[in-house]
C-alpha cells in the first residue's frame, strides 16, 4: 500500500495561527466572548494540569497532528511576552483543536439550544443578539449556544424563552455520529 504524506502548512500560515492564539490566551477574560478562537481550559484533577480545546474555524486548513504543536506554541509564546502572568505551558497536558463540524460530529458540547421559529415569526437579529447574550458563539455558520453541561443549557433555555418565547427555543441533546 502506498504512503501519503501531507505537508505541514507554510510556515508563515503556522506562525500567524500561533500569534493568533497567542493573541486569545493573553486576552483579558471575556474580552471576546462572541469570537474565536474559543478556548477550553479543563482542570485534571487532582494534579494542576489542563486538558485544552481549542475549537476554531481556522483548523479546516490544518492537519490534525499538527493542531497540538501550535496550541502549545502559542501557549509558550503566551508565556515568553507576558512574564507578569502566571506561566501556563507547564500545566497544558492535553491540548486538542477541533472545527465546530468536528466538535458537533463527536458532541464535544452535547447539549444545544436552539430556535425554532420559521422566516417572518422573530426578527434573526433579535434571536442572534440573544443567543449571543446567553454565552453563544458566532461562528462561520451562525451563533452556537452549546454546553457540556444539561444544567447550563437548561438555565439557558428557560431564560432565552422568558426574554424571546416567539423563538420558540428548543433544547436538544446531541448525539455522537458513528460515521
Amino acid at each position: 500500500m502506498p504512503v501519503i504524506r501531507s505537508a505541514p502548512p507554510p510556515a508563515h500560515a503556522r506562525d500567524e495561527l500561533v500569534r493568533r492564539l497567542a493573541d486569545e490566551l493573553a486576552a483579558a477574560p471575556g474580552a471576546n466572548p462572541n469570537g474565536e478562537p474559543l478556548i477550553f481550559e479543563n482542570p485534571l484533577p487532582p494534579t494542576d494540569r489542563l486538558f485544552v480545546v481549542v475549537v476554531w474555524s481556522a483548523w479546516e486548513q490544518v492537519l490534525w497532528g499538527e493542531r497540538p504543536r501550535v496550541i502549545a506554541d502559542a501557549y509558550r509564546e503566551c508565556d515568553a511576552t507576558h512574564p507578569d502572568q502566571p506561566p501556563r505551558t507547564p500545566s497544558l497536558a492535553i491540548p486538542t483543536g477541533l472545527t465546530w463540524s468536528e466538535a458537533d460530529s463527536n458532541a464535544y458540547f452535547k447539549f444545544a439550544v436552539e430556535p425554532a421559529a420559521r422566516a417572518g415569526e422573530v426578527n434573526p437579529d433579535e434571536v442572534r443578539r440573544a443567543m449571543l447574550d446567553e454565552g453563544g458563539y458566532a461562528t462561520p455558520s451562525g451563533v452556537k449556544l452549546r454546553f457540556m453541561l444539561r444544567h447550563e443549557a437548561e438555565v439557558a433555555y428557560n431564560r432565552l424563552r422568558e426574554k424571546l418565547p416567539a423563538a420558540y427555543w428548543g433544547l436538544s441533546e446531541l448525539v455522537r455520529s458513528r460515521d
